[in-house]
């Protein structure tokens, strides 16, 4: 099967800018400890110098062409899932006072921007398309809302430290289905126990800060509302898994229509192979006629495995150990479409009590 090649100089598969990471942290860093009482004062120090751990390990992984075609396909999808600048959106439904009052306020506003028009930048464009977009969310009593560090500080720092949490799982589940060598190299590096130790602190803080974490036997409880502990336990958990997956099918997605464009390439080389065969992987509309042709015409590399062990040594033998692969540029690791698909499918359902393994990793004792 075709190699899936790198992204490397491809901004959208790259990590941040160092200087725009650091702002981020720095701005982070202010945040939190205003908001943090001083009895916790000591674990976010720790958290946040695990954070960096993480962040630096990510951001020089990916810097040189090497590292970055052998770890990407797993560091991937988290450098923005450890973006801790993120805002959470809810959607609020108004009374008719509400209502009212909105109307009131849009209509003060439009008269003050009247009588304002001739020290207004604004073109009389740019305000009939204000008009328009008010009047368009005028049309249903819903609307969208978000925290924000100055009025609601402390819910939405506990919304990004459970994001950072659920995140960090989900890698942590991800990581056993990676190819033995990739496995091996992110555990020995360190990266596997310092991201272990940053997801206990953020757990440590939360607890320090009176939340409550979800166990596995709670799962099946009512969640509650947006700003509830349960509810936003199991959102970030199922929001988590969905990154991860949708980052996963796009790689897969992206190798499909480069290997159609080969196709009808004068240059193809004679070892192409049909993308089609991993297409049998999508999810298909009837699931009834989708488990059937699971079964008939899915390819071995595309179907769960029956023997963890034989599947330890089918990478084994298809992936070469080099322990030198940082340093010698001429090593070439190879993900294919059966390696990066596996990720893929591992991260293609719910996490719910239905499945034991996955509820375990996401929701620990």
């Amino acid at each position: 099967m075709d190699p899936v090649s790198s992204r490397w100089n491809d901004t959208r598969y790259f990590t941040f800018k160092q200087s725009e990471w650091q702002q981020e942290r720095v701005a982070f860093r202010q945040f939190s400890e205003k908001v943090v009482p001083l009895h916790c004062a000591s674990i976010l120090v720790s958290t946040l110098d695990h954070l960096d751990i993480v962040q630096d390990f990510i951001d020089d992984s990916l810097k040189s062409k090497g590292s970055f075609d052998f770890l990407e396909p797993v560091l991937g999808p988290l450098p923005r899932s450890l973006k801790m600048t993120e805002t959470f959106y809810f959607t609020v439904v108004l009374t008719e006072e509400e209502i009212e009052e909105e109307k009131k306020r849009d209509q003060e506003e439009e008269e003050r921007e009247k009588n304002n028009s001739l020290v207004s930048t604004s073109t009389e464009l740019e305000r009939e398309a204000r008009k328009e977009i008010k009047r368009r969310v005028r049309m249903t009593n819903e609307r969208r809302r978000s925290w924000t560090e100055e009025n609601d500080s402390w819910l939405l720092l506990k919304y990004r430290l459970r994001k950072l949490e659920k995140r960090l799982a989900t890698l942590q589940y991800v990581i056993k289905f990676a190819p033995d060598v990739v496995r091996q190299e992110l555990e020995e590096s360190g990266f596997v126990q310092q991201t272990k130790t940053l997801r206990k602190e953020v757990r440590s803080l939360l607890t320090c800060e009176g939340v409550s974490h979800i166990t596995v036997a709670q799962l099946k409880d009512e969640l509650g509302g947006f700003e509830s502990d349960f509810y936003m336990d199991q959102n970030e958990a199922r929001v988590a898994f969905f990154t991860f997956n949708q980052y996963y099918f796009r790689r897969l997605i992206d190798h499909a229509m480069e290997s159609h464009s080969r196709r009808f390439s004068p240059t193809m080389p004679s070892d192409f192979v049909d993308f089609s065969q991993l297409e049998d992987c999508v999810p298909v509309a009837n699931p009834l006629e989708g488990r059937q042709k699971w079964k008939d015409q899915v390819p071995e590399d595309c179907r769960p495995v029956a023997n963890p062990l034989e599947e330890r040594q089918k990478w084994k033998n298809q992936v070469p150990v080099n322990r030198t692969l940082f340093t010698t540029p001429e090593v070439k690791v190879v993900w294919t479409v059966e390696a990066i698909g596996r990720l893929w499918r591992a991260t293609d359902k719910t996490p719910t009590r239905h499945n034991p393994e996955l509820a375990a990793a996401l929701f620990q004792e």
